[in-house]
């Protein structure tokens, strides 16, 4: 096994680590992109926390998993000024919601997997989807900011990829209120939780 003694240099290992890959990493993982103590993992993790403090960054832990991202607090600002950036998954979500209207909670989390509540939850911040209740379950809609702004485009790129997509009401409806801690969200789920 590699050594590496000085903890400021594996603090910042961890950080361009951490930055430069998309979905969080365990401590395991970062141990072995490193070939690192998982204990000398802890330690300077510990640091890059101290060293984010009173900063717009964060090392947020997902589980058992971590992630440098911007400060809930500055959010906002970040990413008025960045450049859209949407994964793959999250323009495969819009283009799921916006070919049928609205969805269950419960289908984008099968379509996407364990990913799924990350992306809703930039889709959001972006102001794109909406998650709101109707009746037991959780629905999720495009917001009519999302129509406006990408309505046409969307539309004509589902013609092209489906003729049969017709003069459809892009409008959503949206209702006020965030829906947190659903019970359930899919008639279909049979009381599967959250």
């Amino acid at each position: 096994m590699k050594q590496m003694s000085d903890i400021n240099e594996v603090a910042n290992q961890i950080e361009a680590i951490l930055i430069a890959t998309p979905e969080p990493l365990t401590k395991g993982e970062i141990a072995g992109k490193l070939n690192a103590d998982i204990g000398e993992i802890g330690k300077a993790m510990n640091l890059l926390k101290k060293r984010y403090e009173g900063t717009a960054l964060e090392l947020k832990n997902y589980g058992k998993k971590y992630k440098i991202v911007i400060r809930e607090e500055y959010s906002e600002i970040a990413y008025r000024y960045s450049e859209l950036e949407l994964n793959k998954g999250e323009l495969e979500i819009l283009a799921f919601l916006f070919k049928n209207k609205k969805a269950y909670l419960t289908q984008i989390k099968r379509l996407r997997g364990p990913k799924a509540i990350e992306e809703i939850s930039h889709l959001e911040k972006l102001g794109y989807v909406k998650l709101e209740r109707s009746g037991r379950f959780n629905m999720l809609r495009l917001t009519r900011s999302f129509i406006k702004k990408f309505g046409k485009e969307m539309e004509k790129a589902l013609k092209e990829q489906n003729p049969e997509v017709g003069n459809q009401n892009l409008e959503p409806s949206v209702q006020s209120g965030d829906i947190e801690n659903p019970k359930s969200d899919d008639p279909n789920s049979q009381g599967e939780k959250q």
